[in-house]
């Protein structure tokens, strides 16, 4: 049992170092998997989204037996990590040319999230039964300023500059309407 422990561990371990790199600064970066970069190079927007939500939600965190009817709109979701924002572009559940009103599209949220990959990003889910089911980012936060560098907090503020709100206090917070 304690060899198979320590076998899960290591590949854990390995799985976890094959994902990160280290910056100039020794900060941590994302490697963007092979599956999202293949999708990212193609230009245009696809229009055959993955269809199954019971897996873009569990990726999310949502609990899909709430959706009971197609008058049911919308889910939020929270803390979107590049790990698993990578899982949905490479399962193709999100367009990554797709942006909400004046947000940054997916392709943008990941290649900056993949520089800070402490950020996690907000948004919403439209429910598998309209017409119009997507995946929309609205923001990106940081809720520890013990994590939050100079060059993360200035890199921030640039990138989210045009955000409809806007917070780089203690905690780092953007929102796109």
């Amino acid at each position: 049992m304690r060899a198979l422990s320590a076998g899960i561990s290591l590949f854990i371990f390995s799985v976890f170092v094959s994902c990160s790199t280290t910056d100039f600064e020794g900060t941590s970066t994302y490697k963007i998997s092979d599956d999202t970069r293949a999708i990212l190079k193609k230009n245009g927007a696809y229009a055959n989204y993955n269809q199954e939500y019971n897996n873009r939600d569990a990726i999310l965190g949502i609990d899909p037996v709430l959706y009971t009817s197609p008058s049911d709109t919308l889910r939020k979701f929270s803390g979107l990590s590049i790990q698993k924002l990578d899982q949905l572009l490479a399962g193709k559940f999100i367009d990554p040319d797709y942006s909400l009103n004046k947000a940054p599209n997916a392709r943008e949220f990941i290649d900056f999230m993949a520089t800070h990959p402490q950020l996690s990003a907000h948004g919403y889910v439209i429910n598998p039964y309209k017409e119009d089911y997507r995946i929309s980012i609205q923001g990106l936060e940081v809720a520890d300023s013990s994590i939050v560098s100079p060059m993360m907090k200035k890199d921030f503020q640039e990138f989210c500059k045009d955000a409809d709100s806007l917070f780089t206090g203690n905690i780092l917070y953007s929102y796109w309407k």
